[in-house]
Formats: structure tokens, sequence, C-alpha cells
């Protein structure tokens, strides 16, 4: 345990009362907690951004991004995720369900748009 908090593989990004985020580079992943809508700086001029609270986890670990998307406190809505940097903008709009598919993670591979 002491070798792994001398060096983490993971960074912090943030974490204060809007957004709590940790990105793991080896595996280019990024996890966060929006408490509310809000964008995050992923480095190298990148942001990524949501419209409304939600639980992420973007995989950029493939040719295009993958979001892994929840609200367990919001049934029957739509997230919009946004990543935007000097390549472009990539977006996607996640409806999220309700009843028993309340709380699932649904997971979509972001679309360039610019």
């Amino acid at each position: 345990m002491a070798t792994y908090a001398a060096d983490p593989p993971v960074t912090v990004l943030r974490n204060d009362g809007a957004v709590q985020a940790v990105a793991e580079p080896d595996h280019r992943r990024t996890a966060a907690v929006f408490h509310a809508a809000g964008t995050l700086a992923l480095g190298a001029g990148r942001t990524l951004a949501v419209d409304r609270p939600c639980l992420m986890l973007l995989d950029e670990s493939g040719p295009r991004p993958l979001v892994h998307v929840a609200s367990p406190d919001e049934q029957d809505v739509t997230v919009r995720v946004s990543i935007a940097g000097e390549a472009g903008e990539s977006t996607a709009d996640i409806a999220l369900g309700s009843g028993v598919d309340a709380s699932r993670t649904v997971t979509l591979q972001l679309v360039q748009v610019r």
C-alpha cells in the first residue's frame, strides 16, 4: 500500500463541490462525478462537458472515445456529453432509462461534430 500511495497510477483532475474526477493516463481513462452541469479540464487544451449531473467513465483507449454514463438520482433523462479540443469536438446525447432500467449505465461512442 505504501508503494501505491507513493506513486498512484491516477491523477486527480478536480475535487470540489461541482466535480470529482481522476485520470488514469496509462489506460487513457477518466472517471468523473458531476454534481451539476459543468466542464472538466482534461489537459492539453481539452475539455469534457455535461449538461446535467451524472457519473461518467471516459475511455479513450480506442480509435474513438467511449463514454459510460449513469445518473442514479434521475430517471428518464438525456445527458449531453461533449469533448472539445484542438482536434475538434465530439458529442453525444445519451438517453438514460427509467423503471427497471433506472440507474443503469449507458455506453455510447462519441461522434465528431466538427
